[in-house]
Order: C-alpha cells, then sequence, then structure tokens
C-alpha cells in the first residue's frame, strides 16, 4: 500500500506540474518557479526531516528500537532467523553501539533545526541515512520505502547549495550558502510565527520526548530488576486446544510463547515460524493481555501458576458494550482456559557473557 501511495502521489505531481507549465504557457506567465513556495516546502521539509532524525535516534539512544536478544532468539537455531531479525539482534547484542548509532541520528536532526546548522545537518543526516537504507535493503528490512524518502528529503535541502559545496571542497574557493532554509516573509509578524514554530517545534523533541523517553527507560529498568514469574519460555499443552491470542495472524495455532523481561514477547506457530508479539503484564489485577504480532486485538488473561513451571491462562470477558436495541444481545461469554509447561533453558548463554577484550585470542569459536 506505501508503494502505491507513493506512486500516485508522485503519478498526480508530475501531473500536475506539466499541467500547470503548459497553462502557464498559454497564459503567457513570464514566472518560471515559484520561490515562496519552495522556501515553504523546504522549511516544513527541514522540520519534518529533523523530527524523524531525532524520533528513531532517540530510540537508539535508549535502546527501545533493538533490544538485546530474548529467550525466543538465543534458542532460535541462526539458520532458521529472517535477515532483519539477525539484523536486529546483532545490533541489539551491543547498547554501545547502538547509541553511537541513535546519537549520530540525533545529531543530524539537531542541526537541521536551526537554520544556520541546515546545511550541515541535511549533509550529515544524508550520510547516516545512507547506511540506513544499506541496512533496510540488504537485510530486507520493511521500512525500504519510508528510509528512501527520508534520504531523498536530505538530499532535496541540500541540492541547491551543491554548486556552492562543489566549488569550497572541490575547488578550494571560498563561496558562501545560497538557499533559503525560511520562507521570505517581510513582515514582523510572521517572522515572529516562524521563529515561535522552530523554538516549539525544538522543546518538543528536544526537550519533552526525551523527559517521556527517559521516564520510560526508568519503567524498563525497574521491570528488569524485579521480572514477573512468566518470564522464560512456555509450551502449549495439548489438553486445551489454541484459542484466543494463541492463534497467528494467518489462523495456525501457537504452540510455545516466549516471555522476555521486558513487555516484548515472541510466539511460535505450528510452521515453526516466530512472531514478535506483546505480553502485558498486570500485577494487580492478577492479568495479562497477550498480542500476537500487534495486529489482533489482545486477548485478557487471569493467570495462575500451580507451581514454578506450570501455568493456567483463563481467559477474561472484554468490557461490555452498552446495550443497544437495534442489535442483538451478545452470545453469553466461555471462557477458554489454557495451560502451558516451562521449557527448560540454558542459564547461561556465551553469546552474551563474551563482553569486550582489548586483546582477543584469534581462534574459531565453538
Amino acid at each position: 500500500m506505501n508503494w502505491l501511495h507513493d506512486g500516485l502521489v508522485l503519478t498526480f505531481a508530475l501531473a500536475g506540474g506539466i499541467f500547470w507549465t503548459i497553462l502557464s504557457h498559454i497564459r503567457n506567465d513570464p514566472r518560471t518557479d515559484y520561490r515562496s513556495l519552495h522556501a515553504w516546502l523546504r522549511f516544513f521539509l527541514r522540520l519534518t526531516c529533523a523530527m524523524f532524525m531525532i524520533g528513531y535516534g532517540l530510540a537508539k539512544v535508549f535502546p527501545f528500537q533493538m533490544p538485546p536478544p530474548s529467550v525466543a532468539i538465543l534458542t532460535e537455531p541462526t539458520g532458521n532467523m529472517a535477515p532483519m531479525t539477525f539484523l536486529w539482534n546483532l545490533i541489539g547484542l551491543s547498547p554501545v553501539y547502538e547509541i553511537i548509532c541513535g546519537s549520530a541520528e540525533v545529531l543530524g536532526g539537531i542541526l537541521l533545526i536551526y537554520r544556520r546548522t541546515a546545511l550541515a545537518g541535511a549533509l550529515f543526516s544524508t550520510l547516516v541515512i545512507t547506511n540506513v537504507v544499506l541496512y533496510n535493503f540488504c537485510y530486507d528490512v520493511p521500512v525500504k520505502l519510508f528510509a528512501v524518502n527520508q534520504l531523498l528529503g536530505c538530499i532535496f535541502l541540500a541540492l541547491p547549495d551543491a554548486v556552492s559545496l562543489c566549488r569550497y571542497f572541490w575547488n578550494h574557493k571560498p563561496t558562501a550558502p545560497t538557499a533559503a532554509w525560511i520562507p521570505p516573509i517581510s513582515r514582523r509578524a510572521g517572522r515572529i510565527a516562524i521563529l515561535v514554530t522552530e523554538i516549539v517545534f525544538a522543546v518538543a523533541f528536544l526537550v519533552v520526548r526525551p523527559v517521556f523517553m527517559t521516564i520510560g527507560w526508568h519503567h524498563l529498568q525497574a521491570a528488569l530488576r524485579t521480572p514477573s514469574p512468566l518470564v522464560g519460555a512456555w509450551h502449549l499443552d495439548a489438553t486445551h486446544p489454541a484459542s484466543g491470542a494463541f492463534i497467528d495472524p494467518e489462523g495456525r495455532p501457537i504452540t510455545d510463547l516466549y516471555v522476555a523481561p521486558s513487555s516484548r514477547a515472541y510466539t511460535r506457530s505450528t510452521d515453526g515460524a516466530l512472531w514478535l508479539s506483546d505480553v502485558d503484564l498486570d500485577p494487580k489485577k492478577h492479568t495479562v493481555l497477550i498480542n500476537c504480532y500487534f495486529i489482533d486485538p489482545p486477548t485478557n488473561y487471569s493467570w495462575q501458576l500451580s507451581d514454578p513451571n506450570h501455568l493456567i491462562l483463563t481467559s477474561v470477558p472484554p468490557n461490555a458494550p452498552k446495550p443497544d436495541p437495534k442489535h442483538k444481545p451478545a452470545a453469553p461469554f466461555t471462557p477458554a482456559v489454557l495451560t502451558l509447561t516451562r521449557t527448560p533453558t540454558p542459564a547461561h548463554y556465551p553469546l552474551l557473557e563474551r563482553g569486550f577484550h582489548f586483546i582477543s585470542e584469534w581462534r574459531y569459536e565453538r
């Protein structure tokens, strides 16, 4: 759908440009460009690119986007992984590397916000996003189109200064940027409005958003310090058939549930495929929301451990909607009961404990 959307936008843009050009010739319009409109486009595109650079960068500075490998990945044969899964967990294996990559994205976004550093921000962001585009295409990450659009946006911002850049870097001659980074407004009220927009934007993404992400990070660390008793690998017993959240988006039963200390989890369907899922534990109500791959509405279960290795899940009725006389009353709710058995997993993984060494022995690892 995204490819179709972008294709339609490009088609209508080309058709509109051709039509407007023909109409201008028919009307004998002396203007060959619209500098004010172009400046407004650059202004909003600059803030848009900065927003995505900072947003995705902060998701790596606070290592949310690529978390460390979970028990599902650690117990999965390498040959069964999708390239994106392998890449995601390889980056998540080293939070320092992820934070450095995120800091580079945030720096590019900060430079884009301020008009005096916007050209440097466009060039630096182009370099950073080029690496992201290569990752997405070479490892089949499903945000290729979005990354390409972000890269094209940064190139578009730097392109008007291409001649000045070539003169400075290639010919080693003094030159000055020529592109306009704000709309040419003569009225004082308009200039103040643009300045206020930039300030509000900077505060929203450089102050407010980091504050909320810091709060989320502290909550995550608290969850890691006190993991729930559901953390681990669980296998669905054959006594009760799969239902509710234990049916994958393609209709196959789920056989295994892997719960990480954070809310991220994986489920495995009968064909062996792993599905990224979500587990939201409510310790007060003693319930857990399970959502397979974030597609279907989550199913709410009450849970209990008959012993540390056996889990019983009982579906909880959803909130009853307001009665509507035009529709038939809903069928009575029948709770589904699922039983799961804990799957033994290694207590230690060398991949997580290898660490960093200034001097490493050159040898083949087992």
